[in-house]
């Protein structure tokens, strides 16, 4: 029975069903009558709130951006007032001179304002014209550039640069290595820098072929199509190198095979090249080329041929990535 889609119920036929014209206008009428039901719902939008939070959007845009300008604000004594136009905690603003005195900050006219302190908390009595930066925090400013690092802090970012500097020492040596093992070409020197590295890594060639062995069967006769198989191989394979199961024959007792099969499957181009030889060696016939015609299934890892190889015997086989 034929599947539908799950949103508008169009027919999807079955592979191995003939193609159905019926079908296919039933599907395509569903489709049309879809598309216009869509555009009459959207003509009946009312595009005006979008296009109204649209310009919201816009003018908080343009707010935050005209907060990201240095102003220049007014002075009076030692307190700097500045216009706030976003929701932004950052302010710039550039001192045309110095500013002495217990510094505050205030953002609506004097009716408010907040002490400037430094990083540590500690109140500003001076600050030096040029270009500056505040954040705003519950009951105070804080000037970026100003107040520096404890002595504390600085000792330990000291510590933490020594460390890391270490650290980059190991694991850029680490790196070199890494390189040099995955292309013995690169050699690249112990004090290879990082750009050096960089400059290489392109040029690695890291590739490596998968392998994997078994035995497999050639019919004469097919079974379910399939004359050559090799079965659950873990990756789709370039070559296959074939080998028989050796027959002794009547030298079992010298352990001398009397005739061998060998071959390689040329995946990629569906092609043979075999050879034989019978009879106690006596009489061989090698470079055989012979067009099968391969399928690969990746679900289930099973190489096989559809038509004959000519020979029904077990092999053993290397299976290269």
């Amino acid at each position: 029975m034929a599947e539908q889609t799950s949103n508008y119920n169009l027919v999807k036929s079955d592979v191995n069903e003939f193609y159905n014209r019926t079908i296919d206008n039933e599907n395509l009428e569903k489709i049309d009558t879809a598309i216009k039901e869509a555009k009459d719902a959207a003509s009946d939008v009312d595009l005006s709130q979008i296009e109204q939070s649209i310009e919201d959007i816009k003018s908080e845009v343009t707010a935050h951006l005209d907060d990201y300008e240095y102003q220049v604000p007014e002075i009076a004594g030692s307190q700097i007032r500045l216009q706030k136009r976003s929701n932004t905690k950052r302010l710039l603003f550039k001192l045309e001179n110095d500013l002495t005195g217990a510094i505050t900050i205030s953002l609506d006219n004097v009716e408010t304002s907040k002490n400037l302190v430094d990083v540590d908390g500690v109140q500003l009595n001076s600050l030096d014209k040029g270009f500056h930066e505040i954040v705003q925090a519950a009951n105070f400013f804080i000037l970026r550039n100003k107040g520096g690092l404890s002595s504390t802090d600085l000792a330990a970012l000291i510590a933490i640069t020594n460390e890391a500097e270490a650290n980059e020492s190991v694991l850029r040596t680490q790196y070199v290595n890494s390189v040099n093992s995955a292309d013995k070409t690169i050699n690249l020197p112990a004090g290879a820098t990082w750009n050096d590295i960089l400059l290489k890594i392109p040029n690695i060639n890291s590739e490596k072929k998968d392998l994997y062995t078994g035995t497999c069967v050639v019919r004469h006769t097919a079974v379910d199509g399939r004359f050559l198989e090799i079965n659950r191989l873990p990756f789709k394979p370039s070559y296959v190198f074939l080998c028989t199961i050796f027959d002794f024959g009547l030298n079992t007792v010298n352990k001398v095979p009397t005739s061998a099969f060998l071959g390689i499957l040329d995946v990629d181009n569906s092609y043979f090249i075999w050879g034989q030889a019978k009879n106690n060696f006596d009489s061989t016939n090698y470079g055989q080329i012979t067009t099968l015609n391969l399928v690969w299934n990746p679900i289930t890892g099973d190489l096989y041929s559809t038509n004959s190889l000519s020979t029904q015997q077990t092999f053993f086989y290397i299976a290269i990535e």
